[in-house]
């Protein structure tokens, strides 16, 4: 995969996402645009293995947050996977601070995935982590 395709198919996406979480919106935790996009990215990343013939087990034990990353994208595509410890979810929670005599403000939406064996896991940094996995791997030089 080219340096060019790599940005326009999962940094973009995830550039694009993290603004998105950003702005002041009311989400349904479980379905909407966010989700949906973040379904999409995952499965931009999981499928980077493919394009330079690397096997899943190599790369998974690599990466801790490549492989997270995989679960969150093949049980967005699959919705239940043969293999329970794999199941995972996604979900929106909106973040705020409280100050006295102020009240509450909103910070930003946040994104999370709760996995059965590997925990509640914030989608943005895991899936950065696992961005600059590529990154590295791939020799990009990407500034």
């Amino acid at each position: 995969m080219s340096a060019l395709r790599f940005l326009n198919d999962v940094v973009k996406p995830w550039d694009e996402l993290n603004n998105l979480l950003a702005e002041r919106l009311a989400l349904q935790p479980d379905l909407s645009d966010v989700t949906r996009l973040a379904g999409s990215l995952a499965v931009a990343i999981r499928h980077q293995g493919e394009t330079i013939g690397l096997k899943d087990r190599i790369v998974n034990a690599e990466s801790f947050e490549h492989r997270f990353i995989s679960d969150t994208a093949d049980c967005w595509k699959h919705r239940l996977l043969r293999k329970p410890y794999r199941n995972n979810r996604l979900s929106t929670e909106a973040l705020f601070e409280y100050e006295n005599g102020k009240g509450f403000s909103f910070l930003r939406n946040a994104l999370f995935v709760e996995h059965a064996s590997l925990g509640k896991q914030d989608f943005m940094s895991t899936s950065l982590a696992a961005i600059y996995y590529w990154i590295n791997k791939q020799g990009f030089d990407i500034a």
